[in-house]
């Protein structure tokens, strides 16, 4: 990239001053509110008869029975009828999408219902009305369709929904925290690329000392909700890790360095570097008050789990030194005649290697809390365990988003004291920006939750999934395209029409290449499941191996006793309970089984 466009590009994105809390935030409610109305065009459009491909939803007498056990599959041995819900793997996926067609035309669909009210909300000045009036348009939408669905769907289609609401919320991998990480992600990676273009507004852009804006919730956000989905926050600990998660042995077959290779952690770090070398390569722009001039997000990422894995090791909470050393920073920012703070906007950055990224370094105060914050918030809330009959399990998470509420309304409150003692400021990551982060993101799980918890049928959007299942591979293939769009066009001379159809070619190609590698994930494991089924009770022991597409390999054992007892584990462990009370518990992934003891042995594989 010649130099004189690399210095306008970098101009065009330096100095912003950010907008208002509300103009920041508004474009990303927009997309709860598009998921609500996506499920409810969902079924519009397949009505009458709305079946999935497999079955249809449960009749009468099956929706007034006790449902089946959390993962069941097989044929009620009672009535010989098929199932209201499809087998369910072992990660919860096939119940996400139960009732969501899928291949191109529904791709298409789901895209115009998500991209074309984001990105007008993005191309609008965050100071308008427009936003807000995109939101209550979608929402009136919303009503319209729900009061309709209401009125036209039976009794019998009703109870299935509520059948399926409450699997869902008792499922281990909760279906509406998948699709706001996803969320997350698709505000992120698109804003990337627009705010390389004039349409995108300078108020959305990253501000430059203090101000909030829509990007400067990117990285804060994203931290939040990998917290949330974390290990830790699901209660299953780190035993469970896969070896590639555990220290090298550095043993003589070389195992311990295959697995310092296959890590998660060195494969980020790689990435970071490679990232470092490729941008010095070409030339490519670059926003140094952003992290620094080597620094970049992939390593603080890594900064994050080093630091999160030090904090757990200490005897108390681990939020409760990252919140003691926030404190400190902030107090190192304002204390009179520090210097701090003007160190951090002005400094000398030739001085060091830490001068030279201060901002990616200091920052790492920040991101550990929030991260922390979000897997205590989730660990609290969302997988604190919840059983008894379906009714009284979607009571509960009534209950819960009550509370959530109750928590965004103290943290804005909290928020608005902490501006008083210094202004909000992404740069610095001070307490403010912090609190600002931490209430954007429980207002938006709040809004997710909501949907989840109070529409007539709980949506399911393949896009969402697809990129919350691949947030690395996505995230990846977002930052190429973006510096492929960048050095084939002259984005800061492109006309609006150009850009928006720029934008969305580069939301077509980026969510659906993750479509299209889930749908091929979730056809070889419903194959899987179907030829587990010709699996014969009897025996003492039954072994049989399933291999998904995510890597892991589960082993089932059957012993059949005269009597059955199992017990109820929300984390997806080793023995599940009918949730609803039912007689016979079932192994999520693989088909109901005589009453007998039901063990299953999970080898997990990677986070993701």
């Amino acid at each position: 990239m010649e130099a004189g466009v690399r210095a306008d590009k970098e101009a065009f994105v330096t100095g912003l001053q950010g907008t208002s809390v509300v103009g920041a935030l508004l474009p990303a409610l927009v997309l709860p509110v598009a998921l609500w109305l996506l499920g409810n065009l969902v079924v519009l459009l397949r009505l009458p008869g709305y079946q999935t491909r497999r079955q249809a939803l449960p009749s009468a007498e099956a929706s007034s029975r006790p449902p089946a056990p959390h993962g069941a599959g097989a044929r009620s041995r009672a009535g010989g009828e098929e199932p209201p819900f499809p087998d369910e793997d072992r990660t919860g996926r096939l119940l996400d999408h139960w009732g969501h067609p899928r291949g191109l035309p529904w791709f298409i669909v789901e895209a115009a219902v998500l991209f074309v009210p984001l990105l007008a909300c993005l191309c609008s000045s965050p100071e308008s009305w427009t936003p807000m009036a995109i939101i209550m348009a979608i929402s009136a939408a919303g009503v319209a369709t729900e009061f309709y669905l209401r009125q036209v769907v039976g009794v019998e289609k009703r109870r299935g929904w509520e059948l399926l609401r409450a699997r869902r919320l008792f499922a281990p991998r909760k279906a509406f925290l998948s699709f706001i990480r996803g969320g997350s992600m698709l505000v992120t990676c698109v804003s990337i690329l627009a705010v390389d273009f004039p349409i995108f507004p300078r108020g959305h852009g990253k501000t430059e000392e203090f101000g909030v804006s829509l990007m400067d919730l990117g990285i804060g956000v994203c931290l939040v909700f990998s917290g949330a989905s974390s290990r830790w926050a699901r209660g299953t600990g780190h035993s469970n890790r896969r070896e590639q998660h555990r220290e090298p042995t550095g043993g003589e077959d070389g195992t311990g360095v295959r697995s310092l290779l296959q890590s998660h952690r060195f494969i980020v770090a790689l990435l970071g570097l490679a990232r470092f070398v490729v941008l010095k390569f070409l030339g490519y722009q670059e926003h140094v008050s952003e992290y620094g001039l080597h620094w970049n997000f992939f390593l603080t990422l890594n900064g994050v789990w080093l630091a999160s894995d030090l904090l757990s090791k200490i005897p108390v909470h681990p939020l409760i030194p990252s919140v003691g050393c926030l404190l400190v920073y902030q107090l190192a920012l304002i204390v009179p005649g520090g210097g701090l703070t003007e160190w951090v906007m002005s400094g000398d950055r030739s001085s060091s290697f830490v001068a030279a990224n201060r901002e990616g370094l200091l920052g790492l105060v920040a991101c550990v809390f929030l991260y922390l914050a979000g897997a205590s918030l989730s660990r609290a809330l969302v997988f604190r365990p919840a059983s008894g009959s379906q009714r009284r399990i979607t009571s509960a998470w009534l209950v819960r988003l009550a509370f959530l509420m109750l928590s965004c309304i103290g943290l804005w409150c909290i928020f608005s004291c902490a501006t008083l003692v210094q202004p909000t400021s992404r740069r610095l990551g001070n307490l403010a920006y912090c609190l600002f982060v931490l209430a954007c993101s429980c207002t938006l799980l709040a809004a997710f939750l909501a949907v989840e918890c109070l529409a007539v049928a709980p949506p399911s959007s393949v896009i969402l999934h697809a990129l919350n299942r691949r947030p690395f591979s996505t995230f990846m293939l977002a930052n190429l395209l973006t510096g492929a769009a960048n050095l084939a066009l002259d984005t800061l001379h492109s006309s609006s029409t150009a850009a928006v159809a720029t934008l969305i070619a580069y939301l077509l190609v980026w969510c659906g290449l993750p479509v299209w590698l889930e749908d091929r994930v979730l056809s070889t494991e419903q194959l899987s499941l179907k030829q587990s089924k010709g699996m014969q009770a009897g025996g003492a022991v039954d072994t049989k191996r399933i291999q998904g597409g995510t890597g892991e390999v589960a082993t089932m054992r059957r012993r059949v006793q005269p009597k059955l007892k199992v017990s109820a584990r929300g984390d997806g462990g080793t023995r599940l309970a009918d949730p609803f009370g039912g007689a016979a518990g079932h192994a999520p992934g693989f088909p109901s089984l005589p009453a007998g003891n039901v063990t299953v042995q999970h080898r997990r594989g990677p986070y993701s």
